[in-house]
């Protein structure tokens, strides 16, 4: 086996044969300005003269100094402990973020950080709760400790409050939200390597315009569903895979049954087991590559779809769309640590994973076993082109 990595070329992002690089840190990939109010609906102020921000009763919310960003980061090596974030603003031609400091938060002049290589920052905060009225930042670097109001003098502190019923002095509401900015796709790839956690990105190629009506302001909006909007990655280039199970038996189509089944000759049974690997951008981090699988059988295309504890193949263009959860949409996962192959969990019901039924060898929804390796749930995905003998 050679020791040089391939890299596969699937839709706009680049894979290598080893995806499982394990990077650590956070990458930018998403920057939404927006108000921040507390419990009693005061507007949250940048003072950059005393190095710190309050929050004021009457200030003005169109006020640069009330105009905070909201930057959201994806973690290569795998979600954890919420949605990271870190909190900027811009007052005069000067750049602040809001940093932890003992339990005290402070401005700090600093422009915001494409890449973090860290696992924890000052600046750096997970976001908890979905409501955005209901809203709390965990400091990364003092774990139980979050963004309060402090209650005597309205400045913005950190308190350690319970992450299950934290105080309303620590609950702020965003409102005014406007999409800002999304990190060039092309830009990120020349930071980091690219792995099956770090390539869910939301880069809406219609423009901004109709990427901010995904954050219009709501007093009952919901966090999940501004960040739950997927979006086909396209490209001109469409790549057929194999797909194997453990026992290195060949996943092939039956549209006449509607299901999915393995065979150790399916190989042979060209288009039937062509499948492709249809990735779906995600504006939210999650835990996964979301991606759609379809097959295309007597020029008809077929995608795989979740149906009760099974999977079925349902006649169908690839959607535009998919807003939310979907029966369409699998995560992408690595089977285990440090193995190449795969594992697909449910977008719908994350507990529920693709596995080959060893009975039958159809393609079924099965319960993961609190974190036990279960090898029915494990695939191998090869790509055609790369097996074609040389003319």
């Amino acid at each position: 086996m050679s020791s040089s990595p391939r890299f596969y070329k699937m839709s706009e992002f680049v894979l290598s044969s080893d995806p499982f690089t394990w990077e650590k840190g956070f990458v930018k990939i998403v920057k939404i300005q927006l108000n921040i109010r507390n419990f009693q609906n005061e507007l949250l102020v940048a003072n950059p003269d005393t190095n710190d921000a309050r929050f004021q009763t009457y200030a003005d919310a169109e006020d640069e100094k009330a105009k905070f960003y909201l930057v959201i980061y994806k973690m290569l090596n795998g979600q954890e402990g919420g949605q990271p974030v870190a909190i900027s603003c811009t007052v005069g031609d000067k750049d602040y973020l809001l940093s932890a400091e003992n339990n005290s938060v402070i401005l700090k002049e600093s422009e915001v950080p494409e890449l973090i290589p860290s696992v924890s920052r000052e600046f750096l905060f997970y976001i908890r709760g979905t409501v955005l009225s209901n809203i709390t930042f965990e400091s990364s670097v003092e774990p139980g400790f979050f963004l309060a109001s402090n209650e005597d003098d309205s400045s913005l502190i950190l308190m350690p409050h319970s992450e299950e019923e934290p105080e309303s002095s620590a609950k702020l509401h965003l409102g005014s939200i406007t999409f800002t900015e999304m990190t060039p796709l092309d830009k990120i790839m020349k930071k980091i390597p690219y792995n099956f956690w770090n390539i869910r990105i939301d880069i809406n190629n219609s423009g901004q315009e109709s990427s901010a009506a995904f954050f219009e302001e709501s007093e009952d909006t919901e966090l999940f569903h501004l960040l739950s909007v997927f979006k086909p990655v396209l490209s001109t280039q469409i790549i057929p895979f194999h797909i194997q199970n453990h026992m290195k038996e060949f996943l092939v189509a039956d549209p006449e049954k509607n299901i999915v089944t393995f065979e150790s000759n399916g190989h042979e049974k060209d288009e039937q087991s062509t499948f492709y690997v249809n990735m779906y951008r995600q504006s939210s981090s999650s835990d996964g590559l979301p991606v759609v699988l379809s097959c295309k059988v007597h020029n008809q295309n077929y995608l795989m779809c979740a149906a009760s504890e099974s999977v079925i193949l349902k006649l169908n263009e690839l959607p535009d769309l998919i807003e939310g959860e979907s029966e369409l949409i699998f995560y992408m996962k690595e089977f285990s640590p440090g193995h190449s192959t795969a594992r697909l969990e449910l977008s719908s019901d994350r507990t529920l994973s693709i596995a080959c039924n060893l009975s039958e060898k159809k393609l079924i929804l099965k319960q993961q076993n609190n974190g036990e390796v279960d090898e029915t749930m494990e695939f191998t995905l090869e790509d055609k082109t790369k097996n074609k003998p040389d003319a």
